[in-house]
């Protein structure tokens, strides 16, 4: 019965669809012309880097690791697609709290913050690793960017908006959360990280009450 039930959804999807003959138009591309100019093309480290950045097991064999194939293939200009463009997950701490509703613990992020002002940078290692790896290979535009503000300046305690609340941080949390991520773009420059944006909110438009580090904004908040 259930192959039956599978074959008849699927009926739709194989039988021919007859589209009338009608009249060809014409695309003309003019290259001399330019509508526009993309500045780069690149992928976000969120939610994977953190993990392919330990994968230090060779290769099939080769004298090559797997996070560095995988970075090869990303960002080489030459063995790989060339990508120039990289956004790093600021994460908000929920991997070190444990705290609130995660259907994958993937979609969890460490943060550098250790107390108020303090830091260790050898968090989020993978991630790092694969940061720096891309920047080495050519990327040369890096956005900062955080999915949620620090856990202990939300309104839930966690890094997740409480289900019907459209906010989860008060604007008198700002300026230390503005400190933090200034304090973390500073230690990424004197990396060699090329940092060009810091993005403090992410899909804004969300619940964001489970499933992944998130916040919600309402456009109001975005504007003020």
């Amino acid at each position: 019965m259930i192959h039956l039930i599978a074959i008849l959804l699927l009926l739709p999807l194989l039988m021919p669809v007859f589209v009338p003959m009608g009249k060809a138009d014409t695309l003309t591309i003019d290259e001399e012309q330019t509508h526009q100019t993309i500045e780069s093309f690149g992928t976000s480290g969120a939610w994977w880097s953190q993990y392919v950045g330990t994968w230090d097991d060779k290769f099939q064999g080769t004298m090559r690791t797997n996070r560095e194939r995988i970075a090869t293939l990303l960002y080489d200009p030459t063995f790989g697609i060339g990508l120039t463009n990289y956004r790093y997950n600021l994460g908000a701490g929920s991997a070190d709290s444990g705290l609130g509703n995660y259907w994958d613990p993937n979609r969890r992020a460490q943060s550098f913050e250790v107390a108020p002002g303090e830091y260790d940078f050898s968090k989020d290692a993978g991630a790092q690793w694969f940061l720096k790896e891309v920047v080495r290979l050519g990327a040369d535009e890096i956005t900062l960017f955080f999915n949620s503000p620090l856990e202990r300046l939300t309104i839930s305690g966690t890094a997740q908006v409480t289900k019907g609340m459209n906010k989860n941080i008060e604007p008198e949390n700002y300026a230390e959360w503005a400190k933090y991520a200034c304090d973390v773009t500073e230690y990424f420059l004197s990396q060699g990280v090329p940092v060009k944006f810091l993005s403090p909110i992410n899909e804004p438009q969300w619940a964001w009450d489970d499933g992944q580090e998130g916040c919600h904004y309402e456009p109001q908040q975005i504007a003020g």
